[in-house]
């Protein structure tokens, strides 16, 4: 029984951290796109590592904004990439 109370609170702990995770990621990541919106509009020059409609941008993520959808696009620390939406 104790077991099982332990794993459940360690899930249950788990499942928080990582929602409160992607919470701030996500805020971080909305308030830089204000930022370098703001910019933009302003004619403002944008931070070095912001760009509209950068080159680089993987097809499938691009193809999902111009769908009109939202995508997410990570790059590990060897420099693979993975697209979701």
């Amino acid at each position: 029984m104790g077991c099982s109370l332990a794993a459940a609170l360690g899930v249950l702990v788990h499942v928080e951290v990582t929602r409160q995770t992607v919470a701030t990621a996500h805020e971080k990541a909305l308030g830089t796109l204000h930022d370098v919106s703001r910019a933009s509009e302003a004619g403002e020059a944008l931070p070095r590592d912001a760009g509209l409609d950068p080159v680089g941008l993987p097809r499938t993520l691009r193809a999902l904004v111009v769908s009109g959808q939202r995508g997410t696009y990570r790059r590990d620390a060897v420099g693979v990439g993975w697209v979701s939406g």
